[in-house]
């Protein structure tokens, strides 16, 4: 899931996925599938659970969020022109 987001996303954003991902591990999202030690630090390695991974799937779709929605990329495009405009 963590690499998904990589992809989608900006690393200062997902900055607290760490602690995310030891909460979903608590509450039966994630499976810890090995840990080890680096440098003073541990390092999980996680595994969605089978069960949740349309959810997931659905959640990375923006588009299709949007879509259903009702919102265009033109009026996002629209949104950001303004807000940049009127920051200035």
């Amino acid at each position: 899931m963590y690499e998904l987001l990589r992809e989608k996303y900006e690393k200062s954003s997902i900055c607290s996925m760490r602690e995310e991902l030891v909460g979903f591990s608590n509450i039966g999202w994630l499976s810890v599938l090995a840990i080890r030690e680096m440098d003073g630090h541990l390092l999980r390695k996680y595994r969605l659970q089978k069960r949740h991974h349309d959810f997931i799937r659905y959640q990375l779709q923006v588009e299709e969020i949007l879509r259903e929605l009702g919102i265009t990329k033109q009026q996002i495009l629209h949104y950001h022109e303004s807000a940049a405009t009127s920051a200035v």
